[in-house]
C-alpha cells in the first residue's frame, strides 16, 4: 500500500526471525599487552539470525601457546553459535585506530583471514595528513587498508562501510 504517495517498503525492512534464538550481547575478555596498563575493548553481538555484529577487538598479540587475537575472537564466536561452522560477521565495527581497538581486526586479518566471512566492514579512517599531524599515529595508517587487503585476498571481506555521524544501520533485529 502507498502513504502518502509513497511505496510501501514493508517486504523490504523485514526479516525472519529464528524463534529459538536470542540477541546476545558479550564483551571479550581481553588480554594485556607487555608494556601496557590497558587490556582494550571489544564486544560481540549475536543476531537472532546467527549472525555476528564485532565492535572494536581489543589488540593485537600473539602468545607463546599459539594465541592470538584472531583466533580467540573466532572461537568465541564458535563456542556462541554452538558449532565449528564459519562464523559469519553481518558487520565488524572500529570505533577508531587505536592499537587497544583496531588491534583485534588485524589480529584476526593476519591470522584467521579464511576463518570468517565479514559481510560489512564499517570505520572512518582519519587522512593521511590529519594522521601524520599526530606522532603516535603516523604508524598506524596502513594498518586498516593492509588488513582489508589480506581479508579482501581470502575472500572473506565483502564490503567496506566509511561511517558517517547519523547513519543508521540494520542488521537483523538490530538497529
Amino acid at each position: 500500500s502507498t502513504r502518502f504517495g509513497l511505496p510501501g517498503l514493508a517486504s523490504e525492512n523485514s526479516y525472519s526471525k529464528t524463534p529459538t534464538r536470542v540477541t546476545k550481547f558479550v564483551q571479550l575478555g581481553m588480554k594485556q599487552v607487555s608494556g601496557s596498563s590497558e587490556n582494550g575493548m571489544g564486544y560481540i553481538v549475536q543476531l537472532s539470525d546467527g549472525r555476528f555484529i564485532v565492535v572494536d577487538a581489543g589488540f593485537a598479540y600473539s602468545s607463546g601457546d599459539g594465541g592470538n587475537s584472531g583466533r580467540f575472537i573466532v572461537d568465541t564466536m564458535k563456542k556462541l553459535q554452538g558449532n565449528n561452522n564459519k562464523p559469519v560477521i553481518a558487520a565488524f565495527i572500529i570505533t577508531h585506530i587505536h592499537t587497544d581497538h583496531a588491534g583485534g581486526f588485524m589480529g584476526l586479518a593476519n591470522a584467521c583471514a579464511n576463518q570468517v566471512v565479514i559481510e560489512k566492514l564499517i570505520y572512518n579512517q582519519p587522512s593521511s595528513s590529519q594522521m601524520n599531524a599526530v606522532s603516535n599515529m603516523s604508524g598506524r595508517k596502513d594498518w586498516i587498508p593492509s588488513a582489508i587487503k589480506k581479508l579482501t585476498n581470502a575472500g572473506s571481506l565483502k564490503s567496506v562501510v566509511k561511517a558517517h555521524p547519523g547513519q543508521v544501520f540494520h542488521f537483523a533485529d538490530a538497529k
